[in-house]
């Protein structure tokens, strides 16, 4: 499992090549996926800067994305004196998706956008370095939020006003002291309520997609005298 808790894309500036005033590509940073980043075409460049501190090039090992109507969607990751370090093609990209490599300096990412539609749109993004955690524990249970509003008349008809679900999902955790720590502090930073994306099962995953989601609990590791235990309470974001 990865979890990226630091987005370094709230750092970076975005431009394109035909952006759709409405829909900016600074919109791929806003933390409403809906908002969204929508090109005038259906095929654009999205090219992400990402600035130094202080002095020192940011680092990555992981890139997530949330929300779109691709078609294909091209990956490439700069890294110092502009040679590309990794290039991800990917045709019929899923609405939640993560790729990896191995950490490195990066200084700009580049996106191609193709869509079969009008308008290419994609709704957001997240790059840094992910911190990676043990498989969680068997059982879990993927549950659902449903925020639809419902009136009932006296007849048992219902009016409704459908919202779509949201999931929510609880990870536990038999670790050790070092990652339960670092999971903790980085926890911290962002806290309850704050943004992360999570890639629980990577390339193995069946239906267990990335996601885009928020910390419901704060993380409270506990210790039995053997090993260290702890929960990741999620609940999805748009």
């Amino acid at each position: 499992m990865t979890v990226l808790f630091e987005n370094i894309a709230a750092s970076a500036s975005y431009s394109c090549s035909d952006p759709d005033i409405n829909y900016p590509a600074e919109n791929l940073y806003h933390q409403f996926l809906y908002k969204r980043f929508q090109s005038a075409e259906a095929a654009d460049t999205i090219v992400v800067t990402v600035p130094t501190v202080g002095g020192d090039e940011q680092r990555a090992n992981s890139f997530f994305w949330g929300y779109h109507n691709l078609s294909e969607m091209t990956i490439r990751i700069y890294d110092t004196g502009a040679h590309v370090l990794q290039t991800f093609a990917i045709t019929s990209p899923d609405q939640y998706g993560a790729v990896t490599w191995t950490e490195d300096d990066v200084t700009s990412i580049e996106i191609d956008v193709t869509t079969a539609s009008a308008a290419a749109f994609l709704g957001g993004i997240g790059f840094g370095v992910a911190l990676t955690l043990p498989p969680p524990l068997t059982a879990w249970v993927e549950g659902r939020e449903d925020a639809s509003v419902i009136s009932e008349s006296p007849y048992g008809q219902s009016g409704q006003n459908r919202i779509p679900a949201l999931k929510k999902i609880k990870y536990d955790f038999l670790t050790t002291k070092v990652i339960a720590a670092a999971c903790q502090d980085q926890a911290d930073e962002v806290g309850v309520g704050g943004p992360l994306w999570v890639d629980a099962f990577g390339a193995s995953a069946v239906s267990l997609k990335p996601m885009y989601a928020k910390l419901v609990k704060p993380i409270e590791p506990a210790y039995d005298g053997k090993t260290w235990r702890f929960s990741l309470d999620l609940k999805e974001c748009r």
